[in-house]
């Protein structure tokens, strides 16, 4: 190997949540994998809520299961029509969709076991009202996550285009 190619960050964890805000970290994605080679992973972490596992009826057990894979073949289907834009663009890019409770915890997780070398993310994404500066998913990822992390904040009514609704 180039010793010359060596670059500090080989793998960049990239999580979306389908948002305009989240995919504003793109272009600041695409902007590093222009100077070295890096390896990009989207991750989605489809949320599953634990109250329905303990105090609800089995029936409605058995739906919010079915919410959370017809979520789970959404995110799928949502991060390859990204990857593909990404690929477009000659990135070497991979994708992972993973259910948990809490999705910063679905990010740190993933980090750690990916190896990754940089966790890149928007500060704002679908969060609610009463969000914090950071927000409260990127919040617990910084806090959580043991890599250095590369955060953005969307402008203000950011007007990006969602992946596959580029403009020509």
């Amino acid at each position: 190997p180039d010793l010359g190619q060596r670059t500090l960050f080989q793998k960049i964890l990239v999580p979306l949540d389908e948002s305009r805000e989240s995919e504003s970290v793109l272009a600041h994605v695409k902007a590093l994998a222009e100077l070295a080679e890096v390896e990009v992973l989207l991750l989605h972490v489809v949320h599953f809520p634990t109250e329905f596992v303990s105090s609800y009826p089995p029936d409605t057990v058995k739906m919010n299961e079915q919410v959370v894979e017809e979520g789970y073949e959404r995110a799928q289907a949502y991060l390859e029509r990204v990857a593909s834009d990404l690929k477009d663009d000659g990135l070497d890019v991979s994708t992972r969709v993973r259910v948990e409770v809490h999705p910063a915890a679905g990010i740190v997780h993933t980090a750690e076991e990916e190896g990754v070398d940089l966790v890149a993310m928007a500060t704002h994404g679908r969060g609610g009202l009463g969000r914090t500066l950071l927000g409260s998913v990127t919040d617990k990822v910084v806090r959580g996550v043991h890599r250095p992390i590369l955060t953005v904040r969307p402008e203000e009514g950011s007007t990006e285009a969602v992946a596959g609704e580029e403009e020509s």
